[in-house]
């Protein structure tokens, strides 16, 4: 009787169940494609970083403005 029940619930509401298929697929995906970004970006900063070598000066953005404000 219930699993009747459950059955012709699931059958009369196909397009809810589709949508929300559809809706925990993109989120599953959308969770994915982030956290694949995530972990890639701090690799891709370190090897950019890694070409540059000693060559180069990291400074605040504040103090490039001040430096351009009193000509230092």
């Amino acid at each position: 009787m219930f699993l009747r029940m459950i059955k012709g619930t699931l059958f009369r509401q196909w397009k809810k169940m589709i949508m929300i298929a559809f809706t925990i697929a993109l989120g599953a995906s959308l969770a994915t494609a982030m956290l694949s970004v995530m972990l890639d970006v701090e690799d891709k900063v370190n090897q950019e970083l890694k070409t540059y070598g000693a060559n180069i000066t990291v400074v605040p953005k504040e103090s490039s403005v001040l430096n351009n404000l009193y000509e230092i």
